[in-house]
């Protein structure tokens, strides 16, 4: 190789080096979630499947005949309180089961809208009433 060349590709090969030791670092992105706040997030309705439902009941059917037996043993006024929290679960999987409306903001129109959910997930994108939803997600223009 002719002494040109080599002095050529020395000076490049240099110029390099210095360019690249004078460039920053690449920058680091932390992970970010994929919607940039929580009033972006799509609807979700967070509706329970018939087996969430069944895994929040209390009573299940093969047990029954021997909560039976064991309600028998107890006095009035045991069985008084057994009724009664008894009841109470019944009416707090009721509540689960039933459809409560909320609100959530819709990023492209601006505005919140009513929506059915239960209690089986869903995100923060879900409001109690349009004030809410729209004090928390107003936008600045």
């Amino acid at each position: 190789m002719p002494l040109k060349i080599r002095i050529s590709l020395i000076v490049i090969i240099s110029t390099l080096f210095s360019l690249i030791a004078s460039l920053p670092a690449p920058p680091i992105f932390e992970r970010v979630p994929h919607y940039p706040g929580l009033c972006y997030l799509p609807p979700e309705s967070g509706l329970c499947s018939t087996i969430e439902l069944q895994q929040k009941s209390p009573v299940q059917t093969g047990l029954e005949n021997n909560i039976n037996e064991q309600f028998n043993k107890f006095s009035e006024e045991e069985k008084l309180n057994k009724w009664e929290t008894s009841v109470e679960n019944e009416e707090n999987i009721l509540d689960e089961t039933k459809l409560n409306t909320k609100f959530y903001f819709d990023s492209v129109t601006a505005q919140c809208y009513a929506f059915s959910t239960q209690e089986c997930g869903g995100n923060q994108n879900r409001f109690d009433s349009v004030e809410e939803c729209l004090d928390v997600c107003k936008l600045e223009f």
